[in-house]
């Protein structure tokens, strides 16, 4: 029988459950146990923004770019769920993670809708500036999501190099920031040029989003907050198409792979890792076009 396990504190190896290799042992105990808490934990992440879906039918929201903090709300009270049912894998990240998440997802969908309603008298300019600071918000949140997707890739870079081993799993004893520049790996072994794109990558990236929180609802400020964004994006794309094309040749021993399956039984193709580099891109084009339209310019449309 399946039991949970739930532990107070965040483990020490966290990061390593973020991993493919993190789920092999307690799928090969419970083949069947493992997809139903998969989809359980599927369902618990999407089940708060279905329901606020719902409630928008249900009451008829105004149309306002304020529901989309509702949304990032949402999407972090299910982590917060999410969290719980990884309990019953052995993954839970302890109680602190899952009452923030709740707590915090819960304050953000309440300011959501408090700001949704308010904002049926305010003014088109003002609802224009609204929209263009959480869609680009966004717009950074996803390249942080395929950041994340490349660090697989980079590991098996650093495993085709016979660098490491097994996984790169963070202590949290240790610093995070370590974690994201491979200090601990850079500290013994000369990562090269990777080493100093990956760091500036990190640093510009984290400076783009404390700069589009702070400061993107300042109109002035869009466009240096546009122009770094393009670089990141142009180096995300970049960095995917380095991290999957090694990910390609370590696991099927080939850059370009028409269709194959991956070692967590995946289907992989380089059609969808050109669709995904082609997706970064498309984030670049977003941002170009959502910055030229708030300031009433016009881009040549795809």
């Amino acid at each position: 029988m399946i039991k949970p396990k739930f532990n107070r504190k965040m483990p020490q190896n966290a990061a390593y459950f973020f991993s493919a290799e993190s789920d092999e042992a307690f799928k090969k105990a419970h083949p069947i146990g493992y997809g139903i808490l998969v989809a359980v934990g599927i369902a618990a992440l999407l089940f708060p923004m279905a329901l606020l879906c719902m409630a928008m039918i249900v009451f008829d929201f105004p149309n306002s770019a304020w529901i989309v903090l509702g949304f990032i709300g949402a999407f972090i009270m299910g982590i917060g769920l999410f969290n719980i049912v990884a309990a019953w894998i052995g993954q839970y990240l302890g109680h602190f993670v899952t009452a923030a998440a709740i707590i915090l997802g819960t304050v953000l969908i309440g300011i959501s809708i408090l700001l949704v309603f308010a904002s049926e008298s305010t003014s088109g300019e003002a609802r224009s500036m609204t929209t263009h600071y959480f869609v680009m918000l966004m717009l950074n949140a996803i390249a942080v999501i395929m950041y994340t997707v490349a660090r697989g890739g980079f590991l098996c870079w650093l495993k085709l190099k016979g660098i490491v081993k097994k996984d790169y799993s963070y202590n949290m004893k240790g610093s995070f920031v370590k974690y994201l520049w491979y200090e601990p790996i850079a500290a013994k072994h000369d990562l090269g040029l990777f080493y100093k794109i990956n760091k500036f990558y990190t640093v510009l990236l984290g400076i783009i989003i404390v700069g589009r929180i702070a400061l993107g609802w300042i109109r002035v400020m869009t466009i240096p907050l546009c122009a770094l964004s393009i670089i990141a994006y142009l180096m995300t794309a970049g960095m995917l198409a380095f991290a999957l094309t090694n990910r390609n040749i370590y696991e099927h021993g080939s850059p370009i792979v028409l269709f194959a399956m991956g070692k967590d039984k995946s289907i992989e193709s380089s059609l969808f890792d050109i669709a995904l580099i082609a997706f970064a891109l498309g984030l670049l084009y977003a941002e170009l076009m959502g910055t030229a339209q708030l300031w009433g310019m016009e881009l040549p449309h795809l």
